[in-house]
């Protein structure tokens, strides 16, 4: 079994399977709403420094997470 890492570790150009998202209900719910859920790929585009956001794209969707959030979705990195 692979193991599984917070996107927040992936760099830009890397991608991973989103395996589970460890927030409250409501905030899952939004998150789904932007196709952030449970089997989907995503690839992180831009890292901010300083611990900015991370820029991410799911499919068409690009989407911007603070890094704390980013720090509570557990992903599985692709390797192509």
């Amino acid at each position: 079994m692979l193991s599984t890492t917070p996107l927040s570790q992936l760099h830009p150009g890397q991608s991973a399977r989103i395996e589970h998202l460890k927030f409250n209900p409501e905030f899952t719910a939004r998150l789904r709403a932007l196709g952030l859920s449970e089997g989907q790929t995503v690839r992180v585009l831009r890292q901010a420094h300083w611990g900015g956001p991370l820029h991410v794209c799911l499919g068409l969707t690009e989407v911007m997470l603070r890094r704390s959030e980013a720090q509570d979705i557990q992903v599985t990195p692709l390797t192509h």
